[in-house]
């Protein structure tokens, strides 16, 4: 495979790993551990958090879907595949029906929250975070998004999150994916 093709893997698979990390994250903070103990202060402040790993994890989600020139995204790593030879005609179509099916999929999150108050900021809605509430396909574009990089990639991938003091985090085993 070329250079280029892989660079582009790895970087894919590393932006994947991020996204993993931040919906370990997430589903751990709003487990709201302790909640009894907590100040008013520190409910707000977990809120924020939560909302701003969302919002994080929102943006990762949807630029995998971008094509402009320069973006790293699916489709960009797909022609980069395609234009290295690592692609047959085959896979090329079926990367591009996976990659179809992933847009489908995260095209009401693109719209409704990237575009409307996270990348965008429409006059009529406010910048004030909002109470975490995440999009109903938050989960299953996550997962869709790692299946379509195994897809890419040609096999699946491991995700770990290690921790100080060794700790390590299968995060596919964590998150059941």
């Amino acid at each position: 495979m070329a250079a280029a093709a892989q660079k582009s893997l790895d970087a894919l698979t590393n932006d994947l790993l991020w996204i993993l990390i931040g919906t370990y994250v997430y589903h751990r903070r709003t487990q709201l551990e302790g909640l009894a103990t907590w100040s008013a202060e520190h409910l707000a402040e977990e809120f924020f958090l939560i909302e701003a790993v969302q919002r994080d994890l929102i943006l990762r989600l949807t630029a995998l879907d971008d094509r402009g020139r320069g973006q790293r995204s699916f489709p960009a790593v797909a022609k980069c595949l395609k234009d290295a030879g690592a692609f047959s005609a085959k896979a090329q179509a079926e990367a591009d029906a996976a990659i179809k099916n992933y847009r489908d999929l995260i095209n009401e999150m693109k719209v409704k929250h990237r575009n409307a108050y996270i990348g965008h900021v429409l006059d009529e809605e406010s910048s004030t975070p909002r109470l975490p509430q995440a999009p109903a396909a938050l989960g299953k574009a996550t997962a869709a998004a790692v299946a379509l990089g195994d897809h890419l990639t040609g096999q699946r991938q491991s995700y770990s999150f290690r921790l100080t003091g060794g700790r390590c985090i299968d995060l596919r085993k964590a998150l059941g994916m």
